[in-house]
């Protein structure tokens, strides 16, 4: 192998190598999530004619201090009135429910039978997460007549 070739080898082994050990040092660390949704004497939906059965949420890929939102429509499948809650449960790992939230709104708090209501959730996932690098849990939703 002649001088001038042994020369520029090195030069893209030392290109390779920098391009490499940038990556690492830039990357910048991601969570990925999903959530299932359990529902009692309610329908969750993706669409606002109550048609597509929404039974988990695909946050994808969310930086560590940002919100996510997604809408859904939830319907009151009894036949009277009643409040909505939303808690959730079933963390995975367990530690993640100590920098990961879960908030929602919804334009009716209390839905009378046969009705839908919009539902935006929001994830929120602290700035200062560790050892946390995907999780999963259920989001229960219920009506209390």
């Amino acid at each position: 192998m002649r001088k001038s070739s042994k020369v520029v080898a090195a030069l893209l082994i030392c290109a390779l190598f920098a391009v490499v050990v940038y990556g690492l040092l830039s990357q910048v660390w991601h969570v990925s999530n999903h959530g299932n949704i359990r529902a009692v004497g309610v329908g969750v939906y993706s669409d606002e004619a109550a048609t597509k059965n929404l039974t988990s949420i695909d946050w994808g890929i969310t930086a560590p201090g940002e919100n996510k939102s997604v809408t859904a429509y939830v319907k009151n499948l009894g036949n009277v009135p009643g409040l909505l809650s939303m808690n959730t449960s079933n963390w995975q790992p367990l530690n993640a429910s100590q920098s990961i939230t879960l908030s929602w709104i919804t334009t009716y708090s209390t839905l009378l039978p046969d009705h839908v209501t919009d539902a935006v959730f929001t994830l929120f996932v602290a700035p200062d997460i560790q050892g946390v690098t995907s999780f999963s849990f259920d989001i229960n939703i219920w009506i209390v007549g």
